[in-house]
């Protein structure tokens, strides 16, 4: 069968699931409580409200393990084989780590996450709730974006990259209770088409996945397809993360639309999703949802409170126009 297709341009508040007040601080969880219990109500007129929720407060996610310290010049990927559940992975927070990293299968639960992180101490990072900007990695701004007025204009967050197709980050097949805190999550220009900056192994599954304070993104004229691609995924969140340079070149490109958020499309039932405070940036779909062959339908899918853009930059036209590098359209 084909999936349905979902595509999320524009989210609004309604009565029945307000916004978070910008006043309020602290960890979104307004409709899941610990323990992953709704709190969704029962009816939205017609609308089905999600059964299941991710709870995402860094408390409900405890890592009481011991902590593995990499720095420059170290082994990543040795440290991630290392890991067991309940440790924490404290990266260098100044330091830039090249290659395709693997977060193996571990036989972990509720109480003994892997947690993968900044070694930055919590306050110089944004406080849970708040969205991580490029100023964590010490960019005070991006051409055609909106501005970012920094408080902190620093470098503390460390940055992995890719040097060649593959995605930066994978998950192993069964992969599961791994919190990303903190990191830059990017690629090298002029390498060529990268279909996803962390995905699943093709073809099989992982489950409990947050993504949290994070900065995704492409380069200015390279095919990148997608920031994260949720198929495959059960119990997945991006929240408060910064994702922009999603686009592929018309005509020329290797894809044929981009997204930041991708998923639903494969043999497994999907969910719950949770995308809540993130800014996305991507010249198709900002969140697409299905328009592939599926057996199932993702379920249980919460989407709030996200800035979704698309920069004039891209436009012919503009005096800033930025396109591809064979003078097609980005």
């Amino acid at each position: 069968m084909r999936a349905f297709a979902l595509i999320v341009l524009i989210l609004s508040c309604v009565a029945v699931l307000p916004c978070l007040s910008w006043g309020e601080l602290g960890p979104d969880n307004r409709y899941c409580q610990a323990g992953d219990q709704p709190q969704f109500g029962n009816t939205d007129g017609p609308a089905a409200l999600p059964k299941a929720c991710t709870y995402t407060a860094l408390s409900g996610t405890p890592s009481p393990g011991s902590v593995i310290h990499v720095s420059a010049g170290d082994d990543l990927q040795a440290a991630l084989n290392s890991a067991q559940c309940g440790n924490t992975i404290a990266i260098q927070s100044d330091a830039t780590f090249t290659g395709n990293y693997v977060l193996p299968k571990r036989a972990c639960d509720n109480r003994h996450w892997i947690l993968i992180r900044s070694d930055a101490p919590d306050s110089s990072l944004p406080p849970e709730g708040e969205r991580l900007t490029p100023c964590y990695a010490g960019v005070n701004g991006l051409p055609g974006r909106p501005a970012l007025t920094c408080a902190v204009q620093q470098r503390v967050i460390p940055q992995i990259v890719s040097p060649n197709t593959a995605s930066p980050i994978t998950l192993a097949k069964n992969a599961n209770h791994y919190r990303l805190l903190g990191l830059e999550i990017t690629r090298n220009a002029s390498t060529g088409f990268i279909a996803n900056m962390v995905a699943v192994e093709h073809g099989f599954q992982a489950n409990h996945i947050i993504l949290d304070r994070m900065w995704i993104h492409g380069t200015a004229q390279d095919d990148t397809r997608s920031a994260v691609n949720f198929t495959g995924l059960a119990n997945v969140a991006l929240i408060d993360s910064y994702a922009n340079d999603f686009h592929c070149v018309s005509h020329a490109g290797a894809c044929t639309d981009a997204h930041v958020i991708a998923g639903g499309v494969g043999d497994f039932a999907d969910g719950p999703y949770k995308i809540v405070n993130n800014f996305l940036e991507a010249s198709g779909e900002n969140i697409l949802l299905g328009g592939g062959p599926a057996a199932a339908t993702p379920a249980d899918i919460e989407i709030r409170r996200n800035h979704m853009f698309k920069p004039l930059t891209w436009m012919p036209g503009n005096p800033d126009f930025v396109g591809g590098k064979d003078g097609h359209l980005s």
